[in-house]
């Protein structure tokens, strides 16, 4: 059995693509990943099926592929070849991107940090702005057109779906009856009113929008319903992006609520113009990128502010106690005490020592001996000298040991 794949590879695409597989698919078509014999390389084709299209989708296809062939910007996804099939489908050879949509990660993260929204702005705006300069108008900002390509170590932001492109010059319109060009909660006021006849400065409302929806994980009109949406962004004005996220820099904030006027004269001229903007805000921005960054760090990691680090400390308080007594000298005084206590209990030991241990005899009922009489009569008796000085004619004679018993 012929699979709808198998009849593209054998009969309708050109023969130096060798499919691989489907990447993802659509109402009107599939995208396929591909090896290119002729430049050796993996390439993404985006089919469209003759029997879920018609001719209007199959010039959009292909008036996508000529516009971003003409763009030179590295933020747009490089187109290589597009054409017809012998069944009336059509088809483009791009750039194979690996990664992410900005929906698709808002879907995981709801919200993005402010140096993360910065850095997909400028890629977004060097984008927009070449096309802007060559008076194209994309028609279709948003986040599901805004991928994330891993490149190495790194994300590219890649600007996709240049499908509903036109001129500001003008053309003919590639439209059908009560077809919306663009997706309703991007549209600027002018283009729900009429998509046909908008300029950059629709791009730049859209533009608006993304941020505001990147930095706050909200849209800035939502509603339940189409109807609701598009009411919202005809007559009432957003939610300042400040108020739903309080850390947005106060520039930025500006670029975002300039971009969401009503009036497309009030806007941005175009993505160059808020290019300008942004840069001659850097300096502010940097530093709220860096102070968010400081912020999520762990207490311990993050620099003590220099007015701390130099501050001269306060006045010990009347219940401060002294100042503790370092180890060393701590150990020292232990060792001087313990020395004194040792050579105070050698002394102790040696006196004794040397006077012995006297034996006292109790006098007697009868009277008194006699060397406890003489002992009396001429005071008490000295104490225990090391050296026994001569006796004299009027001191008591020594008193003789009691023999050991």
């Amino acid at each position: 059995m012929t699979t709808p794949l198998d009849r593209l590879r054998v009969e309708l695409l050109p023969s130096k693509l060798r499919l691989r597989g489907e990447i993802g698919r659509g109402n009107m078509g599939v995208v396929l990943e591909a090896y290119d014999a002729s430049l050796a390389r993996v390439v993404a084709v985006k089919v469209l099926f003759p029997e879920s299209t018609t001719e209007i989708d199959r010039e959009r296809l292909l008036r996508e592929a000529r516009a971003c062939a003409a763009l030179e910007s590295p933020h747009v996804a490089r187109i290589f070849e597009a054409g017809t099939m012998v069944d009336g489908g059509a088809y483009m050879v791009m750039e194979r991107l690996s990664g992410e949509t900005l929906d698709e990660r808002l879907a995981k993260r709801r919200r993005l940090s402010v140096d993360e929204v910065l850095t997909i702005a400028r890629g977004t705006l060097e984008a927009l702005g070449e096309a802007h300069r060559r008076g194209l108008v994309h028609r279709d900002v948003k986040p599901e057109n805004l991928f994330l390509h891993r490149q190495g170590d790194e994300e590219v932001l890649k600007v996709l779906d240049f499908g509903l492109v036109r001129t500001e010059e003008g053309g003919e319109a590639l439209t059908r009856t009560g077809d919306g060009l663009g997706t309703p909660a991007y549209m600027a006021p002018e283009q729900i009113r009429s998509a046909k006849t908008v300029d950059a400065r629709a791009d730049v409302w859209s533009f608006g929008v993304t941020l505001y929806e990147l930095l706050t994980g909200e849209l800035p009109f939502p509603s339940t319903t189409t109807f609701g949406v598009l009411t919202r962004i005809m007559t009432q004005d957003p939610v300042p992006v400040q108020v739903r996220r309080a850390d947005v820099p106060e520039r930025l904030a500006r670029v975002i609520a300039r971009c969401l006027a009503k009036e497309p004269d009030a806007r941005f001229a175009d993505a160059n113009a808020i290019a300008k903007a942004l840069a001659e805000a850097e300096p502010e921005l940097r530093a709220a990128s860096a102070l968010e960054t400081m912020e999520t760090l762990p207490m311990e990691m993050q620099p003590i502010p220099i007015e701390a680090e130099n501050a001269t400390p306060p006045p010990p308080g009347p219940r401060e106690t002294a100042p503790a007594i370092s180890p060393k000298k701590s150990r020292r005084a232990w060792l001087v005490t313990g020395v004194a206590t040792t050579f105070a209990m050698v002394g102790v030991a040696l006196g004794v020592r040397r006077s012995g241990v006297r034996r006292i005899d109790l006098p007697r009922a009868s009277g008194s001996s006699p060397d406890l009489a003489s002992a009396s009569a001429s005071g008490p008796a000295p104490a225990p000298e090391p050296v026994v000085a001569s006796a004299s004619a009027s001191a008591p004679a020594p008193r003789k040991r009691a023999p050991k018993r």
